[in-house]
């Protein structure tokens, strides 16, 4: 059961980035030359190389573990309604 329900919430993602990216490529043939089909193609092949390079960062990097608030926050105190970064 849980693989098909991780399955399905890998579908939702991928659905997600590619209308994202039909989005992105409606907007940009808009205003460029190129044709739509160029345009998406661009940008479904930019947006999968960031999606690569993020994945291949992985969890527990440094950019991760900056990011944590917990650790700003031990390091530099909370002030209510103020974000610690």
């Amino acid at each position: 059961m849980w693989l098909v329900r991780e399955l399905v919430r890998l579908v939702e993602r991928i659905v997600l980035g590619f209308l994202i990216a039909l989005v992105l490529a409606a907007i940009w043939a808009a205003v460029s030359k190129h044709s739509f089909t160029h345009n998406l193609y661009v940008t479904t092949l930019s947006l999968g190389c960031v999606l690569l390079l993020m994945g291949a960062v992985g969890r527990g990097s440094n950019f991760d573990r900056g990011m944590d608030y917990s650790v700003t926050q031990a390091a530099w105190g909370r002030i209510p309604g103020v974000s610690t970064l």
